[in-house]
């Protein structure tokens, strides 16, 4: 999506994704929500720094 690091709702669309999926996918037990919820927002951050260093490519 270009431009989604100035947009704030795509930026929110991005962050309920990210949770959604990883709410979908890591096991509970042992994951807790705190734990997926911290996991979530490391893959933000990890999103937003390499869109905008400009090294993420699209899939």
């Amino acid at each position: 999506m270009p431009g989604w690091l100035h947009n704030v709702t795509t930026q929110a669309e991005v962050r309920v994704f990210i949770l959604d999926r990883l709410y979908n996918t890591l096991p509970r037990p042992p994951f807790t929500d705190d734990e997926t919820e911290d996991i979530a927002s490391r893959v933000y951050d990890y999103v937003w720094q390499r869109s905008a260093s400009g090294e993420l490519l699209a899939a």
